[in-house]
């Protein structure tokens, strides 16, 4: 089995973390309490590209799953483990250590420094065992290690993901299903018991730890990789996501996405969910794509793109200290831009020297070792058939 590459992905996570960047960097503004722009919906767009992230591995990894099992005729299950804690752990512990021990040491941390005695090692825990997403919800979060909670989320879906499309692969679409309109309808419900029987605290916090698990978009995006693995069987599904008013209405939702945000409405997710993956089927996918993200700096940039999005909040809130030491209180159009700059450039770097010199080691050790596919990579090659 060869390594498979689809076009374009790369460009796609670069351009997600690039807006939870933007993000972040009006967050830690605001939670630095500097003038901040955090309340425009151009800023809130971060939320969402890590919403297109949670797709986007729904879509790879149960894509890579079907191949091994087609090819393989198994899906080895320890070498899928070994192969994400290689790729995430690292850099995932090693910021839960900055952000946890070193960050509060130098850099303003309200949410976190008033409960260090409190509940320090409670959040620490939590952290360890890879559920940041309940220590964010729980406790007052480490405000540089907050961001780490959709990586949590990320690997309690690789935790039970393998292991269940390996026993429900006769109904996998069914399956899948079920789990989009769950974890969907879940929300709602608890939102709804909370409000109007239990709105105490403990029970409204327990509602928005269980909110925090987005299987629906990793769901939403498996769906889409069992519908081009099986495409015989869903060409005239595929061939209307591949249509070019598909395309339209997907890439004019995201821009009023990004520009004016969405309304808030119970089947948000789903919509989201969904035009992600209209997107991601077509850039990778389909010849006729109206957009082409296969560049060179946007490949570069998507392959260092887990860097950036873990160094980020640290790098972004060292250069708001910084700026806002050195220019105090100046909201100058131009100081703005310079720290926008600054704090993409130096993450950039940041992230190039870390997968360089700390993560490929792990990446090498991950592909000669434990991965059921030679080096080379094969292209999932981009086609639309003909009905």
């Amino acid at each position: 089995m060869s390594k498979i590459y689809f076009k374009g992905l790369n460009g796609i996570r670069f351009i997600a973390a690039f807006f939870v960047i933007l993000h972040h960097i009006e967050f830690l503004k605001s939670a630095y309490n500097f003038p901040n722009y955090d309340n425009l919906a151009f800023f809130q767009a971060g939320v969402q590209g890590v919403y297109c992230f949670f797709v986007l591995s729904g879509f790879l990894i149960t894509y890579l799953l079907l191949e091994e099992e087609r090819d393989t005729n198994k899906i080895n299950i320890k070498n899928f483990y070994i192969r994400r804690i290689l790729r995430i752990w690292p850099l995932y512990y090693l910021m839960v250590f900055i952000g946890l021990f070193i960050a509060p040491l130098f850099l303003p941390d309200s949410y976190f420094l008033r409960d260090w005695n409190n509940d320090f090692w409670e959040r620490l825990g939590l952290y360890v065992i890879f559920l940041p997403n309940f220590a964010y919800v729980f406790y007052n979060f480490a405000l540089h290690a907050s961001h780490l909670w959709s990586i949590g989320v990320e690997e309690q879906f690789y935790l039970i993901w393998p292991v269940l499309l390996k026993k429900t692969k006769a109904i996998l679409m069914p399956v899948l299903i079920v789990i989009a309109v769950a974890f969907t309808l879940s929300k709602l419900v608890l939102l709804y018991i909370n409000t109007h029987y239990f709105p105490s605290e403990s029970f409204t916090n327990l509602t928005n730890a269980l909110c925090t698990l987005k299987f629906n978009y990793m769901a939403i995006g498996a769906i889409g990789a069992v519908m081009y693995y099986k495409k015989e069987s869903y060409q005239r599904i595929l061939n209307i996501i591949f249509s070019k008013i598909t395309q339209l209405i997907a890439y004019l939702l995201l821009i009023v996405l990004v520009v004016f945000g969405l309304p808030q409405f119970y089947f948000n997710e789903a919509v989201t969910g969904v035009m992600f993956l209209i997107i991601i089927l077509n850039i990778s996918l389909n010849p006729k794509s109206l957009v082409n993200l296969e560049i060179p700096i946007l490949n570069y940039l998507g392959r260092i793109s887990y860097g950036i999005y873990v160094y980020h909040m640290i790098i972004v809130g060292i250069c708001i200290r910084l700026f806002y030491h050195l220019f105090p209180i100046n909201n100058d159009i131009l100081l703005q831009i310079l720290l926008y700059v600054c704090s993409i450039g130096l993450t950039i770097i940041v992230a190039d020297l870390s997968y360089k010199y700390l993560e490929t080691p792990f990446l090498r050790l991950k592909d000669t070792r434990f991965a059921t596919s030679t080096p080379e990579e094969k292209p999932i090659k981009a086609e639309m058939n003909k009905q």
